[in-house]
């Protein structure tokens, strides 16, 4: 193909002249997939392979742009997407570049960014170990193997010249089996109209009851049960204990760049189960390190020592032996080994942010504390905080929604002393709700500590607090930058605006001329057992235990000694021995307030930041280092702003 002609042409080229009517790769069609860009991107234009009796209908794939896409059912058995571009975009080949350790630049790194997007939409819509895809610069085409734990790939293949490589590799993936192909045998597709798929459609419409909250397992299953989407029945363990699973579309999805663990959440009925129980799977694609336990087998421990506000275990276990190569095939690389792993447990929850009252949510949170400690005794340290391991999970029982601390992925003994190949872990987790000393690594012991975790708490509290209470902040978005997304490493010799909350213990928003700084304040509801001139606005319980925890966390670090100098010590410094901020006096903390009796009722409000905010970055110096409320807010453009409906004189005066 000359240097001038276009990606269409490459890939009207491959489809018709090269593949299809030559048979090299017999059993499987290649078509060419043509997409409506976003707005002011350009239209994606690529191809991919269908068993010749699974293609798409062509109104999927035109002769032109359309606003149609494939729907992920069409997708459920597409193979091998080859992406074409123009031989001058060659320069920009990235697989060069990281063949010689070099870094990328823009163009090569979109490329790379595009080629991982078409193999991401693989391993979405589908179950697989890996995939192939094949890459052309004009006439120089590239195979590219893609795993989770990263990416292989050949020399270049001039077909100008000899296509026999091309051609020999085509032939013999035609001839693989579906496991050489990287298709997870452990997953079967379901057809919607199969006898499994109208059993999935039967439980969801058994014992509906919407208005019980118990019924929310099976309103989740029923929402899943998209027609657009593939159903699959997923087996977890092995020999006597395999069990099998049917499955919708997922409840969540981690659709981070590759390489990643790949974890989608499932609401799956348990065939082996004869009262048809809806469970929750976790299908990933976890690290394969020293020290990383299999989150099912910590579960199972916790269940075993009756550790209350945990999941249950149901099941769980390595995949049929699934692992990655990628790292096996390039060890001088820094490539983390992956293997294929399923879990399955009892309780079907929702988000912490669908809590009712600021009541419920403390409470939660007090029920994941009782969880850590208990866990602690065992001893087992969670080391992820976040928001999205506390859930809410109804205690029929009591009638009531409790937290459950969820996600022991990367939990840990706590008698390894958190280490990884002999060097102690502080292990991040989620950096958003990380402890100050665990971003910084400058104070403390090397090793991660119980009182980090707790701190991972108190931010939760705070983030969800923040969103959903009605306070005297002004810039939430701001402020939400600030706190959790601004603590990146390099940042933080500067120093961090939750590092100077947890120092000061207070939570300043924003800088008068005259006088201190204005503190975080969160306000009462208005009505009846709200606000009145006895209680003022800004006097909401929650202030006065926020202000307890930040003054118990500000007392730990007054006593934590620098970091190099920790194991120098022959005792334990006064007031780091889990006396100052611990477990216990969070708990009580929350008790004693759960038991005001003029705790208020109804004080949630609409979440106050609603668009995603991880993007928004404070770049000017002197922006960065003023406070949230003293951020500009910036004016909404015009297609932002809401429509108002004007008032009727003014309707009739434009009639």
């Amino acid at each position: 193909m000359p240097s001038a002609h276009h990606q269409l042409e490459a890939v009207e080229f491959l489809e018709t002249d090269t593949l299809n009517r030559s048979g090299h790769c017999h059993g499987f069609r290649f078509i060419p997939i043509h997409e409506k860009g976003a707005e002011g991107s350009k239209d994606c234009v690529w191809a991919a392979a269908w068993p010749d009796k699974e293609a798409p209908p062509k109104k999927f794939v035109t002769s032109r742009p359309t606003e149609l896409r494939l729907d992920p059912v069409h997708r459920c058995s597409m193979d091998i997407p080859i992406i074409c571009y123009p031989s001058d975009e060659m320069k920009h080949d990235p697989f060069d570049d990281l063949h010689y350790g070099i870094d990328l630049d823009s163009d090569a790194a979109r490329i790379l960014a595009q080629v991982l997007k078409q193999a991401q939409n693989l391993f979405r819509y589908q179950h697989r170990t890996f995939c192939y895809a094949i890459v052309f610069f004009g006439w120089h085409a590239r195979i590219v193997r893609v795993d989770y734990a990263g990416t292989t790939f050949s020399t270049h293949i001039d077909c100008a010249t000899d296509a026999t490589d091309l051609i020999s590799f085509l032939r013999r993936f035609s001839q693989a089996s579906p496991a050489d192909r990287g298709i997870d045998l452990s997953a079967e597709h379901i057809s919607h109209d199969s006898p499994l798929g109208k059993k999935m459609r039967l439980r969801a419409e058994l014992n509906k009851d919407p208005n019980n909250p118990s019924d929310l397992a099976r309103h989740l299953f029923e929402s899943l049960l998209k027609e657009d989407w593939p159903w699959f029945k997923l087996a977890v363990g092995d020999g006597l204990s395999r069990r099998e699973f049917l499955v919708g579309s997922p409840l969540y999805e981690r659709l981070a760049a590759l390489p990643n663990t790949g974890s989608r959440g499932y609401i799956a009925l348990d065939l082996d189960d004869p009262d048809q129980r809806l469970v929750f799977l976790k299908d990933m694609w976890q690290l394969s390190r020293v020290g990383y336990l299999q989150e099912g087998a910590t579960v199972a421990r916790l269940n075993a020592a009756g550790v209350p506000y945990v999941p249950t275990l149901v099941c769980h276990g390595v995949v049929d032996g699934q692992v990655t190569l990628s790292d096996q095939l390039y060890p001088y690389q820094t490539f983390a080994s992956r293997l294929h792993y399923r879990v399955a447990i009892r309780e079907i929850a929702k988000p912490l942010h669908t809590f009712n009252d600021s009541k419920e949510l403390l409470d939660a949170l007090k029920c994941c504390v009782i969880a850590h400690s208990r866990a602690m005794e065992i001893p087992i340290l969670h080391r992820d905080i976040s928001e999205g391991n506390i859930l809410l999970v109804w205690n029929p029982d009591r009638k009531k929604w409790e937290g459950m601390l969820t996600d022991w992925e990367i939990a840990t003994d706590f008698t390894e002393a958190c280490h990884y190949d002999g060097e102690p872990v502080l292990c991040c987790g989620t950096h958003q709700f990380a402890a100050v000393r665990v971003l910084e690594a400058t104070r403390g012991p090397p090793e991660r500590q119980a009182e980090d975790d707790l701190e991972g708490f108190l931010h939760v509290l705070l983030y969800v607090c923040v969103r959903h209470l009605n306070s005297n902040l002004q810039n939430v978005e701001a402020f939400l930058q600030r706190y959790f997304h601004e603590d990146k490493m390099l940042e933080l010799k500067r120093g961090s605006f939750r590092a100077r909350c947890v120092t000061e213990a207070k939570i300043p928003i924003s800088q008068s001329k005259k006088g201190p700084a204005t503190e975080l304040r969160f306000a009462l509801p208005s009505g009846a057992g709200g606000r009145s001139m006895r209680r003022p606005r800004y006097t909401h319980p929650l202030n006065d235990v926020l202000q307890q925890l930040f003054e118990w966390l500000r007392a730990r670090y007054e006593v934590l000694p620098e970091m190099e100098r920790y194991n120098d010590l022959y005792w334990t410094p006064e007031g780091s021995d889990s006396k100052t901020f611990t477990a216990q006096r969070m708990i009580d903390l929350f008790d004693a307030a759960l038991e005001d009796p003029q705790w208020p009722v109804g004080d949630k409000c609409e979440n106050r930041c609603p668009k995603d905010f991880n993007g928004v970055k404070i770049e000017r110096t002197d922006i960065r280092m003023l406070l949230p409320d003293d951020v500009p807010i910036p004016r909404p453009t015009a297609h932002e702003r809401p429509e108002v409906e004007l008032p009727a004189a003014k309707r009739r005066r434009r009639a």
